[in-house]
């Protein structure tokens, strides 16, 4: 089965829920038998049940509903989150070890770094891992710890500890759940706030990927310790003129890359 349409397959059924195998068939303008190997793989990994005619979602697996919220972020602000990850790769050097965040913006941004050669990542995000993994020949390292089943990130103490292994980390790719006017990046979680605290502590430089909307929110845990700066931060050119002035006091280096266009 093709990635592209396993998983649009995937995101078909968490919105239909079920569909019989012509509908399918249809919609992806293949041929019956496809749709059948596709569903029987899709059974075999528990995500969906085969009925007569058809398919139906499988309600007895938990990553549904994790990959619905994490679906309808994706779509948020897509453009943006697209020109600000290519604008990224731009600081990314070949043979470098680099740190990468959770979140829909660093899977976007990970989605990049094939352009790039021999890296190697470490990322608390499963996300970011089965793309990298996948998609390019980059050596990966998963994060251990607590698993929250929401996001499909690992937290928590165990995970903290697992950078101490590394001697170097030259680069650490951050996003942000809101943006404070006084404290900076600010995340929802304590948890992964305390991971994003451990990445810029361990690595030599680090950047901040943020789209305009995350300036209108105010999550409730800091990300920068006091008089810490970041070394770069990436936004979109739909930021507004006071807000860009207050990330710029965050940050060596602020860029605004075209959102429009």
């Amino acid at each position: 089965m093709k990635g592209d349409r396993r998983q649009q397959m995937m995101e078909y059924f968490l919105s239909h829920t079920k569909a019989t195998t012509q509908e399918v068939s249809d919609y992806f303008n293949i041929s019956i038998e496809t749709v059948r190997r596709d569903f029987s793989g899709l059974e075999k990994e528990g995500f969906l049940k085969r009925v007569h005619g058809g398919a139906i979602l499988n309600r007895n697996n938990r990553m549904p509903a994790a990959m619905a919220a994490w679906n309808v972020r994706m779509a948020d602000h897509l453009r943006e989150k697209q020109a600000i990850a290519h604008e990224a790769l731009k600081y990314i050097p070949d043979g470098s070890t680099i740190a990468l965040d959770s979140g829909t913006t660093m899977q976007i941004f990970a989605e990049q770094l094939a352009e790039r050669k021999e890296l190697t990542v470490i990322t608390n995000c499963m996300h970011v891992a089965n793309v990298i993994s996948m998609h390019t020949p980059h050596a990966v390292y998963m994060i251990g710890g607590l698993v929250k089943r929401d996001e499909l990130i690992t937290t928590g103490y165990l995970a903290d500890d697992f950078l101490h292994h590394f001697s170097r980390v030259d680069l650490a790719i951050i996003a942000t759940d809101g943006f404070d006017a006084k404290l900076g990046p600010t995340d929802h979680s304590a948890e992964t706030s305390m991971i994003k605290r451990s990445f810029i502590q361990k690595a030599n430089k680090t950047l901040c990927l943020i789209d305009h909307s995350k300036f209108s929110i105010n999550a409730l845990f800091t990300t920068l310790s006091n008089e810490e700066q970041l070394d770069l931060c990436i936004t979109d050119s739909l930021i507004q003129p006071e807000e860009l002035e207050r990330l710029r006091s965050f940050s060596r280096q602020v860029v605004v890359v075209d959102a429009i266009s």
